[in-house]
């Protein structure tokens, strides 16, 4: 209704008269109702400048909303306060580091500095509209009236949401989530009452001086709100906040999971799609969550969906149903949600994919072979939907690939594989797929060619680059076809992009002794030991024994019962360790030692009459014949019969 106009941004003097130069021809006299309108915005622009301008400028609306802002977006209670004034406060000038709360008024100068930036711009452009310059009290009070209006509104608004921030004790998850949803409802509305005080507050002047109130225009205006504002407030409340409410519990759903806390996810996926039936990105989550949940089931459940589901069904279940569902109760249930939202939006590729995904999964889990063929079948068909949506997606045709491998169809898997190669070559995944498809058929050649071929590729690019995986394909492919030195040399292109690679490490410890350079397999092993410590036991008995392998082969028997005393470690009760380690020190002719292995032997397996009898031989030679002579004894008694002549000699002896 142009109620709201711009005022003059300086002064406009009054009485003001146009020269007219006298070669130039009149203005044409304006209509007469056109002269009254001129002459109505004279007096009201002269009214405007000889009243002054007020101290308090209309600009402090957008300030305000600014602040109320503010106070949606920074007001956090991650100390779990119970006062409202309290985190208000602290959310403005404490942060957490470590989970201790940290003196940090950043935000606080940020508010108060956008304040100042604000009242003063606001106050000058009103000062300028006068036509004398304001005195110091009028910018004093300017000022006072801007932060009671800002600061108070903040304040208010503050202390509203500080409440809803306190932390609710006995409620259940619905009155959480309404509580959490609720913010920014709250919010919403705090700005649509905003823009019907914005709206008085800017064409007041101009309602004040212009308006008669009656005339056709005001009719018309009066019978479109009516008509128009519960409409708009339906749209808001559907649309704005019930958008914005779905998606902060879906939100929530997320966080759990990182957590593999599925029945929690589906649960509030299950009610963020509720609140937006028509969301298929909540279906998405919802199908993927109930899938990963049949993954961690095994047995039978107690409760089924019925014949033939519908989505009305799923978003009906509760969570105590959901976790007394079977694995194919589930997965019934996730094909659901997921045809759901193919049917909602078709040509969205996502979903057709997630309906192969889910077909390959349940052909995983089930133990029937024609369910598991049927369901093969799909995840086939769905790929190949999936592919024909999204035609030069390279994942999809690996993805397609893997499944032709689940079908035992290796020629179909090798052609989509070969397809995604052809859409894109700088793709490092397909090139893994393609070497492990060509690793189980023992392709070798084929491997190494197409290997070394996505290499070049990559070396070629001015970013992309090879990936440690593609090296390390290429070194077992090439150990295999009995080159040494090329696997080697690809073993430690992996380890230049993966430094401490473990698992690259000791393939490269091995390709060191195959070549027969024990020094450098040796080298190699102590740097793993020193790289895995204690956290991985099942390397590092690996490690030792092959180095235990090396030291033996280089003539090295000291450092060898080094790495068995050190295995010994981490097996104590290792039978056939301790009897290498007993005759490694016979070997080194440490007596003392080998008696001590040789009596924890006789303790382990005390009805081995091997043991005590080499035991009672050892202390004799050492002149410790009443040490020897109970050892003698028990071997005798646990001798077969033609070894108890020999043992009743060596009592004799020791007699």
């Amino acid at each position: 209704m142009y109620w709201a106009q711009p005022s003059p941004f300086a002064a406009v003097a009054s009485g003001e008269v146009e020269e007219t130069l006298p070669d130039e021809e009149p203005a044409p006299a304006p209509s007469r109702r056109r002269g009254r309108s001129n002459r109505r915005e004279r007096q009201s622009s002269s009214r405007r400048s000889l009243h002054g301008a007020p101290a308090l400028p209309a600009f402090v609306m957008i300030d305000l909303l600014i602040f109320f802002t503010f106070v949606f977006i920074y007001s956090t209670n991650s100390q779990g306060l119970n006062s409202s004034f309290s985190i208000l406060w602290n959310s403005i000038t404490k942060r957490m580091i470590a989970g201790e709360p940290v003196n940090s008024p950043s935000l606080l100068f940020l508010m108060l500095f956008t304040w100042l930036i604000g009242a003063t711009l606001g106050l000058a452009q009103t000062s300028l509209s006068r036509e004398r310059a304001p005195d110091a009290g009028w910018w004093l009070r300017g000022y006072g009236l801007h932060a009671l209006v800002v600061w108070g509104g903040w304040f208010i608004y503050g202390m509203i949401q500080g409440s809803r921030l306190i932390p609710l004790t006995g409620a259940d998850l619905t009155a959480q989530l309404e509580n959490v949803a609720g913010h920014f409802a709250v919010y919403t509305w705090l700005v649509v009452v905003w823009v019907l005080g914005a709206g008085i507050v800017f064409a007041w002047p101009y309602l004040r001086e212009r308006i008669d109130f009656g005339g056709r225009r005001v009719l018309i205006g009066g019978a479109a709100a009516l008509l128009l504002t519960p409409l708009i407030f339906w749209f808001i409340t559907t649309v704005n906040i019930g958008l914005v409410r779905a998606d902060i519990i879906y939100k929530q759903g997320q966080q759990f999971d990182s957590q593999s806390n599925w029945i929690s996810s589906i649960e509030l996926y299950r009610r963020a799609l509720q609140a937006r039936t028509t969301e298929d990105h909540y279906m998405l989550f919802l199908g993927r969550a109930l899938l990963e949940q049949a993954k961690q089931i095994t047995e039978e459940g107690a409760f089924s969906l019925g014949a033939d589901p519908t989505l009305h069904d799923v978003l009906e279940l509760n969570p105590n149903q959901v976790s007394q569902m079977s694995r194919a109760e589930l997965l019934r249930a996730a094909e659901v949600v997921l045809k759901e939202a193919q049917r909602v939006n078709p040509l969205n590729t996502d979903h057709t994919a997630n309906l192969a995904r889910l077909y390959r999964t349940w052909a995983d889990l089930t133990d029937d072979p024609a369910v598991r063929q049927t369901k093969l079948d799909e995840s086939l068909a769905a790929y190949e939907m999936a592919v024909t949506l999204s035609p030069n997606a390279a994942h999809l045709w690996n993805e397609r690939g893997n499944a032709y491998l689940a079908a035992n169809m290796q020629d179909k898997a090798e052609e989509a594989y070969l397809k995604s190669l052809e859409i894109d070559n700088l793709f490092a995944q397909t090139y893994l797929l393609l070497a492990d498809l060509y690793d189980r058929d023992q392709e070798y050649a084929k491997m190494i060619e197409m290997l070394r071929k996505g290499i070049d590729i990559m070396n070629a690019h001015p970013r992309l680059k090879p990936t440690a995986q593609m090296y390390n394909y290429l070194a077992v492919a090439l150990s295999r076809t009995g080159d040494i030195p090329g696997a080697i040399e690809a073993s430690l292109k992996v380890l230049e992009l993966q430094p401490g690679d473990l698992g690259a490490m000791r393939n490269l410890m091995l390709l060191y002794r195959d070549a027969d350079q024990p020094d450098k397999a040796i080298e190699t092993g102590q740097q793993i030991l020193a790289l895995a410590g204690t956290d991985n036991p099942q390397l590092v008995l690996q490690i030792r024994q092959l180095l235990l392998e090396l030291y033996n082969a280089t003539d090295q028997p000291e450092q060898a019962a080094l790495q068995m005393e050190a295995m010994r470690q981490l097996n104590p009760n290792d039978v056939n360790l301790l009897r290498m380690l007993a005759a490694q020190y016979q070997k080194l002719g440490d007596a003392a030692r080998q008696i001590e292995v040789l009596q924890t032997l006789v303790a382990l397996d005390p009805n081995n009459f091997e043991y005590p009898l080499e035991l009672a031989r050892l202390l004799q030679q050492q002149g410790q014949n009443a040490q020897a002579l109970p050892y003698a004894q028990r071997a005798l008694e646990l001798a077969p019969e033609d070894q108890k002549a020999a043992i009743n000699t060596l009592l004799e002896q020791l007699q």
